[in-house]
């Protein structure tokens, strides 16, 4: 019998992720309101370095929840393995931090406050990887732990003490401690198994798979790094920030497919995949829609200084939608895959397989993407009158990468 509910899981975690876009843009005025523009572009700077310091989270995750989904349990190996590895994560971030905050206009002293952020995450992005194998909807459940903690501390810490940036810092590392202790609650029986270094021979033995499959993240997330590096100034990374976070809206359609991927593995019978679709695009275009209309109000809401991205916040949205919808064509070509299922597959057998061939086309794009960026920001940078007309541009560049994608997928 069928243990992971796709319809149920998803319609769970998209009410979850609805409800989040009150709770994440209640928090985004608060610390957009109690932020200078340095320290809220900072803050995305840091969201950004993050994914330098995550790069070996997908080593694990990546096969603990094909594995689990398919009956086996490598939660406790898997957990213990991340802790291992958030180790040298923070060794990342850091030397990341101090060579990328040395040219911008950054204080180097908040680095040493977010590196706590990198442990916490590499355990909340295992447990979330568990719960993706046997029932996706503990990552709701713990992520309502998230919103509602981040909320509360940050009025304590951000508005009322004005703590300012390390006030928001925190309040993030807190409320990340209590999704873990959530997701260990509704996970318990799945970590209290034994430790098998069999798991850990056959991770680092096909490492490469989601490392090279991390790759486009890694790139795509570059995008603030380039542009702040190469104007030399966190300003336009706050103009993009608050934009994206109004584009948000959209990216909580993913809700629908959360456990689309893991119940491609457990089963062969893929009938519900029309319906997923068709769900897909019933509340795609209205969440894309209402963010588009709210753009304005919205980024005035956050901070009247933000409002003048109002149009980069339009072309996000529609960003959003399509990214949105090439990820859950991504999650059902690698969750059809079933190499990794024979224990007999060969290197050439994966190289062949669209668990390589689906990254390597993400590669391509998101390099392309950044290449074309860093061309662009730097060719301009001294031609406009106002830096939110490279953020624009910025915007765009992003938006055209997504089409083709779109179109081969």
């Amino acid at each position: 019998m069928s243990k992971i509910r796709v319809t149920y899981s998803g319609l769970i975690s998209f009410g979850v992720r609805i409800s989040s876009v009150l709770t994440g843009l209640i928090f985004t005025l608060i610390i957009g309101r109690e932020l200078s523009v340095l320290e809220f572009g900072t803050w995305g700077l840091i969201n950004s370095i993050m994914i330098y310091a995550l790069i070996l989270s997908p080593i694990v995750n990546y096969w603990m929840t094909r594995e689990i989904a398919r009956g086996e349990n490598s939660s406790k190996t898997g957990l213990l393995m991340s802790t291992a590895f958030s180790g040298l994560g923070s060794v990342i971030f850091l030397v990341s931090s101090f060579f990328i905050m040395n040219e911008t206009n950054v204080d180097n002293y908040i680095i040493w406050i977010s590196i706590i952020l990198v442990p916490v995450t590499f355990i909340n992005n295992s447990l979330s990887a568990i719960s993706a194998g046997f029932r996706p909807e503990i990552t709701s459940y713990a992520s309502i732990g998230f919103e509602i903690s981040k909320i509360i501390i940050a009025i304590l810490l951000v508005h009322y003490l004005q703590t300012g940036l390390e006030g928001a810092i925190i309040s993030v590392i807190i409320s990340y401690f209590v999704s873990i202790i959530i997701s260990i609650i509704f996970s318990f029986k799945k970590l209290i198994t034994e430790l098998k270094f069999v798991y850990i021979k056959k991770w680092f033995k096909l490492s490469w798979i989601p490392t090279y499959r991390s790759l486009p993240s890694f790139f795509a997330m570059s995008d603030v790094i380039v542009f702040s590096v190469l104007t030399g100034s966190v300003t336009g990374v706050a103009y993009f920030t608050s934009a994206r976070t109004i584009s948000y809206i959209v990216n909580n359609i993913r809700g629908l497919n959360i456990g689309l991927y893991s119940k491609l593995l457990e089963t062969e019978n893929h009938s519900f995949l029309e319906q997923n679709l068709i769900k897909f695009f019933y509340l795609g275009f209205p969440l894309t829609a209402f963010s588009i209309i709210f753009a304005k109000p919205a980024l005035f809401a956050i901070n009247p200084e933000y409002m003048i991205g109002f149009i980069v916040a339009m072309v996000l949205s529609v960003r959003m939608f399509i990214k949105s919808l090439n990820q859950m064509f991504f999650e059902v070509l690698l969750g059809l895959e079933k190499t990794d299922k024979n224990s007999q597959s060969t290197f050439k057998d994966y190289l062949r397989s669209n668990l390589f061939w689906i990254p390597t086309f993400d590669l391509i794009r998101h390099v392309t993407y950044i290449a074309i960026l860093a061309v662009i920001v730097f060719l301009f940078r001294e031609n406009t009158n106002q830096l939110i007309d490279l953020v624009l541009i910025w915007s765009i560049i992003g938006l055209i990468t997504e089409i083709p994608l779109l179109v081969f997928t």
